[in-house]
């Protein structure tokens, strides 16, 4: 019994680094490309100019 909730506690500390780890990415990809940080990608995406794309 002990071993199953170990398993789950292991299992739902790594989920959480990966979601921390997956929004940290996120930021980074943002200041990095759009030049912005403030966490919002539609602030973001409403300061670039209709050139900006593709």
């Amino acid at each position: 019994m002990f071993r199953r909730l170990l398993i789950a506690t292991v299992v739902g500390i790594l989920a959480a680094f990966a979601v921390a780890g997956f929004r940290h990415a996120m930021l980074l990809l943002e200041w990095l490309f759009l030049n912005n940080d403030s966490g919002s990608l539609v602030n973001a995406a409403t300061n670039l100019s209709p050139g900006d794309g593709c």
